[in-house]
């Protein structure tokens, strides 16, 4: 009997005494998903009136439209409009037909989408992400879109230790409901604890209080800025993947190997990268504690953060700012790293007081597509150059 997986103390678990269900199939076509059937609400909803801007993003192609509401609209100004989508639309479904057979595994992040679709050789399952692409996980609040989809998955990939502070109720729910959960974080060996120093600088004491901002203990979430831990998850992720949804063990297992073999080589290219700053230099000052896992892995000085804790929803202390303009000027480093998904304006301010550079970084999310940083291994490439432009 196939074992399938349960969420037990935030971490996905091998679970006997339920069978395994069998694979969802697509609600619905489309980038969005529209898969709102409530208690007490009848009907469905029009294509033509889908798409909603905050809804989870899909690799589907656009949504299938729904001929009897074309033609209540054969009258329009927009019929001919109509057609071509129709046109459009049916090519669509004829090129994604053997899609409806996929099972669905759904990812919290855009990261995490990547690279489970990597694990599954892009082709054996059907990737769903929550999390749009550009927004910060720590913020981000899901539509009721984003609940069916996740009420939907065959399993769903989380980051876990409170990365998706503003999701966790919605993860708790659908594990309770039975949806398996694969938290990545959680199966990373040799987890970077934090212990809430880095908000203020070496020597500030100031800021220590328990109640000031969010989760200044703890282990780090931002496991994704070592790609050589996150190859040794990938085998787990894969039996994951596959006790959920019954997809082929040998095809993954092959699928795995292929990737770590990618994600070990990525590594190698941004050591080469990182080569070329001076040890006096490798020193790191970004919005908040995100950065931990590639200062251990690729010998950076984490020197402070505006915000202290590896939560971008904590608060700013002026006098610790000040006190870190007073660090950056003492060491000398050129540049600090603001983060591409929250603001900036905090850490303008402390740039501009030390009198140094402010470089963005996406740190909590791959770009859109033709970005130059739109799969996993690119976006690790894409910031390693970035802070090597600034350090050197």
């Amino acid at each position: 009997m196939r074992m399938s997986l349960s969420m037990v103390e935030g971490r996905a678990v091998p679970t006997s005494g339920r069978p395994r269900r069998p694979p969802r199939r697509k609600m619905m076509r489309g980038r969005y998903r529209n898969v709102m059937a409530m208690a007490g609400v009848l009907g469905l909803v029009a294509a033509g009136c889908g798409g909603d801007d905050d809804g989870a993003e899909t690799t589907d192609a656009p949504a299938a439209t729904d001929p009897a509401a074309d033609d209540d609209h054969d009258d329009d100004e927009d019929h001919d409009d109509d057609e071509d989508h129709d046109d459009e639309d049916h090519d669509d479904d004829e090129d994604h037909d053997h899609d409806d057979e996929l099972p669905l595994v759904v990812a919290t992040t855009t990261i995490w989408a990547d690279v489970t679709s990597n694990v599954v050789c892009h082709s054996l399952a059907e990737i769903a992400t929550v999390v749009p692409a550009g927004a910060d996980a720590h913020f981000y609040e899901p539509s009721l879109q984003d609940r069916s989809l996740m009420g939907e998955a065959d399993i769903l990939i989380a980051n876990g230790l409170f990365l998706e502070e503003a999701l966790i109720g919605t993860i708790e729910a659908v594990a309770a409901e039975g949806v398996p959960v694969f938290e990545i974080a959680e199966h990373i060996s040799d987890p970077i604890e934090f212990d809430g120093d880095h908000g203020h600088g070496h020597d500030d004491d100031h800021g220590h209080d328990e109640d000031h901002g969010h989760h200044h203990d703890g282990d780090d979430p931002h496991v994704w800025f070592d790609p050589a831990r996150v190859a040794a998850v990938l085998p787990m992720l894969g039996d994951a993947i596959v006790d959920a949804t019954g997809i082929d063990a040998d095809a993954v297992a092959e699928c795995v190997a292929d990737y770590q073999a990618e994600l070990m080589e990525t590594d190698a290219e941004m050591m080469e990268t990182f080569s070329a700053i001076d040890d006096d230099m490798r020193l790191l000052v970004s919005t908040h504690e995100s950065l931990g896992y590639l200062a251990d892995r690729y010998d950076f000085e984490i020197i402070g953060t505006v915000l202290a804790g590896t939560s971008s929803m904590a608060e700013t202390n002026p006098a610790d700012l000040e006190a870190l303009a007073n660090e950056i000027m003492a060491t000398g480093v050129p540049a600090v790293f603001a983060e591409a998904e929250t603001s900036q304006a905090d850490i303008e301010a402390l740039a501009n007081r030390a009198g140094v550079e402010v470089v963005i970084l996406p740190t909590e999310s791959l770009g859109e597509p033709g970005s130059g940083y739109d799969t996993y291994t690119s976006f690790l490439l894409h910031n390693a150059g970035l802070i090597t432009d600034a350090l050197t």
